[in-house]
């Protein structure tokens, strides 16, 4: 299953493209996720592409393990960065929202089951918020 994974924070671009950066290393560590940038449509002597700046491409391999391997990565961040929001959309259009404010550590169980079933379809199509 492919996803999209976008950062969202009132910190500059620069520094969330940043975060961004390191938060794709350390999903390609991951067991069960494969992560990309996004291809940023290429155009001669055009500057990155700002739309693009805090997205990461998710492939999800495997099994029950993939949303543990997700909200472990993610967890770090919620804790370090505060101000970040994190939204995943499924190829559907349906969407996962995650805001750092509102994820304390007594609601990563509710989060990594928030992001099972949404990595497992349900919710199809709709919007919602796990925190």
């Amino acid at each position: 299953m492919d996803l999209l994974l976008t950062l969202s924070s009132p910190r500059r671009a620069e520094d969330l493209d940043q975060l961004t950066t390191e938060l794709l290393d350390d999903l390609q560590r991951a067991d069960s996720v494969e992560a990309r940038r996004p291809a940023a449509p290429t155009v001669s002597g055009a500057r990155g592409d700002v739309s693009l700046v805090g997205q990461i491409l998710l492939t999800l391999v495997g099994g029950g393990g993939v949303g543990l391997a997700l909200v472990g990565c993610l967890q770090a961040y919620i804790q370090r960065e505060r101000s970040l929001s994190f939204t995943l959309k499924r190829g559907d259009g349906a969407e996962l929202h995650l805001n750092a404010a509102r994820l304390g550590r007594d609601e990563t169980e509710a989060a990594f089951q928030a992001i099972n079933s949404f990595i497992a379809g349900s919710n199809a199509g709709g919007e919602r918020d796990a925190g």
